[in-house]
């Protein structure tokens, strides 16, 4: 996970409201990660995965997430929200923690490399709780990344 996680890829406290805003804030997070090179594309193939079905899987996760030719290498962000956010998630409950993973076609492997390692990760109620509580951007990547 290290390798796809920075600091600067995290933002501890999300201000938008609803799940529009909340996407808009993830992609802006995303595109500062300069690995986009067409951002009204990557936006455009985020919001169209959402529509498709909700990337909220419950147990207050959302992982939005697509492929598209306008990601030049795959880019992770984590966002939170200590109060929760309305995601619209499977489970009906407010989402805290999301992750927001971008992937050219070609990085099929790491894709699903990521996808797996998150699942399991956040199956597990003290990791969940442990990413709630940290106070910073560095305890954030160290509980993400086992650092």
């Amino acid at each position: 996970m290290k390798k796809w996680l920075k600091e600067d890829n995290i933002k501890l406290d999300l201000k938008a409201k609803d799940k529009d805003a909340i996407l808009n804030e993830l992609n802006e997070l995303a595109l500062e990660s300069k690995k986009i090179s067409d951002p009204e594309e990557f936006t455009r193939a985020i919001f169209d995965r959402e529509a498709k079905i909700t990337t909220g899987i419950g147990s207050g996760i959302a992982i939005p997430h697509a492929r598209s030719n306008a990601v030049k290498d795959f880019v992770m962000v984590f966002a939170r929200s200590k109060k929760g956010l309305n995601f619209k998630a499977l489970d009906d409950k407010p989402v805290h923690l999301f992750f927001l993973l971008g992937a050219p076609f070609d990085h099929d492997e790491e894709y699903l490399e990521a996808m797996g390692r998150l699942s399991k990760l956040l199956k597990e109620p003290t990791f969940r709780s442990r990413l709630l509580e940290v106070k910073t951007k560095a305890e954030i990547l160290d509980t993400i990344t086992g650092g």
